[in-house]
């Protein structure tokens, strides 16, 4: 496997490179095409997430999924505490706090945040249904 098949290009530029040594251990040279796809799709959803007018709540679900895809094709349990949401443009999430829990979970969300303070309470929201 070449270097070059190892890079995610988005709107013409170099923005990412895969771990080969990962691709071979994981057994998903397969899945490489469409890791990359998943890839270029996360760019875009972050992009759109700058938008402040944009539907957070909406957004905010369609990353989580792209996540769970990403370890789908990676051969990986889905597991979301793997996701590094704090990373995401225009997230006021604290991310030093977030990364040392990393990846063993009870992340910190600020009600400051508005693309995951809303999707924190619309879980709470549908635990509390569940009682």
């Amino acid at each position: 496997m070449k270097k070059e098949d190892l890079v995610v290009k988005y709107k013409g530029k170099d923005r990412f490179l895969l771990n080969g040594s990962l691709i071979e251990a994981q057994d998903c040279l397969e899945n490489l095409e469409e890791i990359k796809n998943l890839h270029v799709k996360r760019f875009e959803i972050e992009e759109r997430m700058k938008d402040k007018s944009s539907d957070m709540l909406a957004l905010d679900k369609e990353w989580t999924e792209n996540q769970f895809s990403l370890q789908d094709a990676w051969k990986f349990k889905r597991n979301k505490n793997f996701h590094r949401f704090w990373r995401i443009p225009s997230c006021k999430c604290p991310r030093m706090d977030n990364e040392d829990n990393y990846p063993y979970g009870r992340y910190a969300i600020t009600s400051a945040c508005g693309i995951h303070w809303p999707s924190f309470v619309e879980e709470r929201k549908e635990e509390n249904e569940d009682v």
